[in-house]
Order: C-alpha cells, then structure tokens, then sequence
C-alpha cells in the first residue's frame, strides 16, 4: 500500500484496477506536492478502492446511476477510480482552488478509463461549509438541494481537529435523507471528538471495513 511519502513532486502514478469480468484498467495520476497536501496519494484512499473492488455488489447497488460528490478530493482519484469500476450517473470533484487544476487534469488524462464513456465528470472548487452548495449543483436538477447527492466520498479528511467542524458543516450542506457518505479514515489521525459532533449534528454512522486493513484505516458509512 502506498505511504505518505511515496511518490515524487510533480510524477504520474499508475494504478491497475481490475473491473468486472477480466478487464483491467489502469489510472493514471498525477500528483504534485506543489499544490498542496491533496496533491498526492494517500494510503487511506487506496485502501477505500481496494474495498470498492472487493465488495463489486454493494457498491455497484449504490454506485450505479448515482450522483456522485467527493469532497476534499486532492487528486481526484478516488473518484475516478468510482467511474473506472461502475457506472455513475455523475460525478463532481471537490477541493480547494488550489488543487482544481490537478483534479481535472487527472478527469482529462484518464477520460478513455471510465465505464461509462459519456459519463458528466468535472472538477469544482469547493470551500467547507461556505454555503455555498448551488455551485456545485447542475441547472437541471437545482431544486432537488442537497438531494441532487446520491453518494458522498471523503478519503483523509479528519486529520486535524480544526478541520472537524468544517467538514461536518459541509457534510450538512450536501447530505440529503437518502444520501450515504463513505468516509476513509486514519485512525491515528482522527479522534472520538470528530464522532461524537457528527452525532450531535444528527448523523448516523457505521463501521463498514471488516476485513479490510483495520489496524490502521477504517471505512464508515453516515447517514443523516
């Protein structure tokens, strides 16, 4: 599995992914610390596509056809390894400003990758918690609000506590009655502090990585 460290400024990682039946793809990544601590690849989101591969019925049941948002994206990779695998309807990729130019850099380098070849999949920036969700929904399906989100995915999110709040207040922006949020997290990263103001804030959440690399990382489901 790939540590924090692992990959060079500024260089293209390749990442084979095995889709249903034989077919094997392979992503490729850039990644560049000059943008910032997103502009690499993290072990924690490896670890959540290996599952995605591991578990082809559950996710393909709640991938397929669904709206898709991914907060705190960095590279966009988890992403794109969502639209490589099954079959989104569509998929928004969010970060910083800063990161933008990468994530779609990265949308562009592996467009022949996806499933589906004409599926919508752009990068947006995306400040938590700023309110500002219209922006990241389409015209055609603005009044459905937070709705207009089937699935939300977060990789590494809650490595510091200052950053508990925001990305809670973004999960309340964005997260509807029937939205179900897969969030990667490094235990040693992330305290009880951070789930017990998810709870307070009205979710629900459930550890879903039984056989995946517990010692380290874990994958929750949350439910509002």
């Amino acid at each position: 599995m790939l540590q924090h460290n692992a990959v060079p400024t500024d260089a293209h990682v390749d990442i084979p992914l095995a889709q249903a039946g034989s077919a094997v793809v392979t992503l490729s990544i850039k990644c560049d610390w000059g943008v910032g601590i997103g502009g690499h690849l993290w072990s924690c989101a490896m670890l959540m596509i290996r599952y995605m591969q591991q578990e082809r019925e559950l996710f393909s049941r709640i991938l397929d056809g669904a709206r898709v948002l991914e907060l705190g994206a960095g590279t966009g990779m988890l992403s794109l390894a969502s639209a490589a695998l099954y079959d989104p309807r569509s998929i928004i990729i969010t970060d910083q400003l800063s990161h933008i130019d990468i994530c779609q850099h990265n949308v562009d380098r592996n467009s022949h990758n996806m499933f589906n070849k004409s599926l919508e999949i752009e990068a947006r920036a995306f400040s938590w918690g700023d309110g500002n969700v219209p922006a990241l929904i389409s015209s055609d399906s603005a009044e459905r609000g937070a709705a207009s989100f089937d699935v939300v995915l977060g990789a590494d999110l809650a490595y510091f506590s200052h950053l508990y709040q925001p990305l809670i207040a973004a999960l309340v922006d964005v997260v509807g009655p029937k939205t179900v949020v897969f969030l990667g997290v490094t235990k040693a990263d992330t305290d009880p502090t951070f789930f017990r103001l998810l709870d307070e804030a009205g979710f629900r959440f459930y550890d879903m990585s039984s056989g995946a690399d517990t010692a380290n990382f874990t994958i929750f489901t949350i439910f509002r």
